[in-house]
């Protein structure tokens, strides 16, 4: 009898052994399968993520381009058209398989920011030749996806650059000109980096001739003063004249390629 129930003892110990393995081969291979479809998921979200951060970036740029063309080559208001219309449809053969429609919105009518009104034109807008002038673009697009169900993801592109010509002094002691003037971007963020080269300047006498200043100096530098408190260019030139400046010029061409053309007619003659 003693061996017996031996006997049953450990054939119901073998029985709970096994279902005890059975259940942890069923929990391993579900949570192995688990894991290999989140892994799957989340790679195919990181690749989808990929790709809007892409299209952002490069119709991010896109925009700038087109606005420096515009600045560039004298005006032509169709070109951020033009060329946004050619990269919808290249976005649309490169990522066939995922369904990519970017829909775009141009700018148009004026808009009070930076301190200054943008008259935009089919999202372009320029005003040149004042103390205070500008360039600027604005575009809303609008990304989907449609392999994936995303819908109305939108983004806005507005680059900008504003030339302030903050003051002209002009010593005839010295025949010497110091322009100071301050060179802005989106949300009036200054631009500190700009060499000697992205500048150049034209005056203009009382009989209304232009003469270009090739030889000048550049420095750059932070003027807390109460008049200007603000990061400023200053352009230096000694230039002889025998008519008195009744206008100064200054041309930017910043790190983009956006260019912006300011004017002054408030020249500072030193007295002798």
């Amino acid at each position: 009898m003693m061996l017996l129930r031996l006997k049953r003892d450990k054939k119901g110990q073998f029985i709970i052994i096994a279902t005890l393995l059975v259940a942890i081969m069923i929990i391993s291979v579900a949570s192995i399968m688990y894991g290999a479809v989140t892994y799957f998921r989340h790679e195919r979200w990181e690749e989808y993520l990929a790709v809007i951060d892409a299209v952002e970036i490069n119709s991010h740029r896109l925009v700038e381009i087109s606005l420096a063309n515009y600045t560039i080559l004298a005006g032509n208001q169709t070109i951020l058209r033009a060329n946004i219309d050619k990269w919808q449809r290249d976005l649309m053969k490169t990522y066939t398989g995922l369904g990519i429609v970017l829909g775009s919105s141009l700018a148009n009518g004026p808009q009070d920011i930076y301190n200054v009104t943008i008259q935009y034109n089919i999202g372009l807008d320029t005003d040149w030749n004042e103390q205070v002038s500008f360039s600027a673009a604005n575009v809303t697009f609008n990304l989907n996806i449609t392999s994936v169900g995303l819908y109305g993801y939108k983004f806005i592109s507005a680059p900008f650059v504003k030339i302030e010509i903050l003051s002209a002094v002009y010593d005839p002691s010295t025949q010497s000109l110091t322009i100071k003037l301050a060179v802005d971007k989106e949300d009036l963020i200054p631009i500190t980096n700009l060499p000697k080269s992205s500048f150049s300047i034209n005056v203009m006498d009382v009989l209304g001739q232009w003469k270009s200043i090739e030889d000048f100096s550049l420095s750059r530098y932070y003027d807390d003063s109460d008049q200007f408190n603000r990061f400023v260019y200053k352009l230096y030139s000694k230039i002889p004249l025998p008519l008195p400046l009744s206008e100064v010029s200054v041309t930017a061409i910043e790190t983009r390629n956006i260019k912006v053309v300011a004017n002054s007619t408030e020249i500072i003659i030193l007295a002798h």
